[in-house]
């Protein structure tokens, strides 16, 4: 069955003043529910992600990407604001909201993953009850290749010319009773394409959150 896409409206991620080259990364749709339930889709101008049971899929140009998070259980849910809203023509028309974060609940055992929208740009965090060891979460990554820094702080992903992207800036933390955020020394840790995470000591009785940066460089 074909639809045609009519509008997006009400996003609230673009500015007349954000520059072309970062438009083009911008996933102004928001996370777009799927008719099955736990799949979601984003659109930009330059790619498409969609999120099901595998993992992350990234096209762009006719090329794919993949990032797989290996024995994890992914049912995804929508949270937070709506985005957009896109209408479509056919047979049966509708309207579809776009939500700004997608959760995995229990992902793996005590441990979610949230995918948002910061910028429009995807973001990931990986929240762990207390007492879950950072080395139980990771992702491997198909069609790309996968480079570390020396440093262990970033990441490079080459998948293909006009096509590359970056883990940067990770930051991880435990939240106390309070809500006060207690920095946590992290790297990553990669075994041919798979990216683990490295932590200093942790207090087993407080959750842990982390959060790298994603951010694609080239169109």
């Amino acid at each position: 069955m074909h639809f045609l896409l009519l509008a997006l409206l009400a996003v609230v991620s673009l500015h007349s003043s954000t520059p072309a080259e970062s438009l083009s990364a911008n996933l102004a749709t928001g996370f777009i529910p799927q008719a099955q339930t736990g799949k979601f889709w984003a659109l930009s101008s330059s790619y498409r992600a969609a999120f099901d049971a595998d993992g992350i899929h990234l096209l762009r140009h006719g090329r794919r990407a993949a990032i797989r998070f290996p024995g994890a259980h992914l049912a995804w849910q929508g949270e937070g604001d709506s985005l957009a809203q896109l209408h479509f023509l056919g047979p049966e028309p509708r309207s579809l909201f776009g939500v700004a974060a997608i959760r995995a609940r229990n992902a793996y055992p005590g441990v979610d993953i949230l995918i948002r929208l910061q910028n429009g740009r995807l973001k990931s965090e990986f929240q762990l009850a207390p007492g879950v060891p950072a080395s139980q979460v990771g992702y491997c990554v198909d069609g790309a290749a996968v480079r570390p820094s020396r440093d262990g702080r970033a990441i490079d992903f080459d998948a293909g010319p006009g096509w590359q992207w970056q883990e940067t800036s990770l930051e991880s933390w435990q939240t106390t009773p309070s809500s006060e955020r207690l920095p946590v020394a992290s790297r990553f840790a990669i075994r041919g394409s798979c990216v683990h995470f490295q932590t200093a000591a942790l207090d087993p009785a407080l959750p842990l959150t982390i959060d790298p940066d994603l951010v694609f460089s080239t169109f």
